[in-house]
């Protein structure tokens, strides 16, 4: 039987006051990010719906990323705080890039069991923005109905084995705060000496290992998406 996988559409946009609030629960792993909440009325702090108290800790800057190194291949999720860019949390999720010109392209992808199959997103980054490790750079993503831009930051990676990733947006009061430690293999659990770099890495901006929660790499379907 043959592996299918499909571009998927933003969800059901609610417009409340200056309240942006983008749910929809029967998204079958529809995107489910740029939620915003005016008031909270408790923490929804869960690795579902990753909505905290708080400002966001933008990691610092620090040396040059070298783009040739870093793109051009495919990164696997190996843990997670917070879904993979889709509503449904599910498996075998990760992200083929491509430099094209002066522009990165990004192609986010899992398996979901419910379909039999990979779900997707297309994005694409100005490549004038992509610098700096920490640097905060924007993604734009088209999707059938929607057109729309996350901010994304490199805070780390060794290039060849890992990468953490941070994403945050400000609220009023609160913060929809999301992370993804990455390796190049999702069949290899790094080795000691890599987890504490990781572990390094994150604490700028206030996380450690145990924020994060392990994603389900095993029997993955076939066809996995790739640009």
């Amino acid at each position: 039987m043959r592996a299918t996988y499909r571009q998927l559409d933003y969800p059901n946009v609610v417009v409340s006051g200056i309240a942006t609030v983008c749910i929809n629960m029967s998204s079958r792993g529809i995107f489910l990010l740029l939620t915003s909440l005016v008031f909270v009325q408790a923490s929804l702090n869960t690795p579902y719906f990753p909505i905290k108290f708080g400002n966001c800790n933008f990691p610092s800057i620090s040396e040059q990323l070298i783009k040739d190194e870093f793109f051009n291949k495919k990164w696997y999720v190996w843990m997670s705080s917070g879904n993979y860019f889709f509503a449904m949390q599910s498996k075998c999720a990760g992200t083929d890039t491509r430099i094209v010109g002066n522009d990165t392209e990004f192609l986010h992808f899992q398996y979901e069991n419910p379909l039999n199959s990979f779900v997707t997103l297309k994005g694409n980054a100005p490549g004038n923005y992509l610098r700096y490790k920490g640097l905060v750079f924007p993604v734009d993503y088209s999707t059938n109905r929607y057109n729309f831009t996350l901010a994304l930051s490199i805070v780390e990676t060794d290039y060849d084995n890992w990468a953490a990733i941070y994403f945050c947006k400000q609220l009023l009061g609160s913060k929809i705060e999301l992370s993804w430690l990455l390796t190049t293999d999702w069949k290899k659990t790094p080795s000691e000496e890599q987890k504490n770099e990781m572990s390094e890495a994150v604490s700028r901006f206030d996380y450690t290992l145990d924020d994060y929660f392990l994603q389900d790499n095993s029997r993955c379907g076939i066809g996995e998406p790739h640009l």
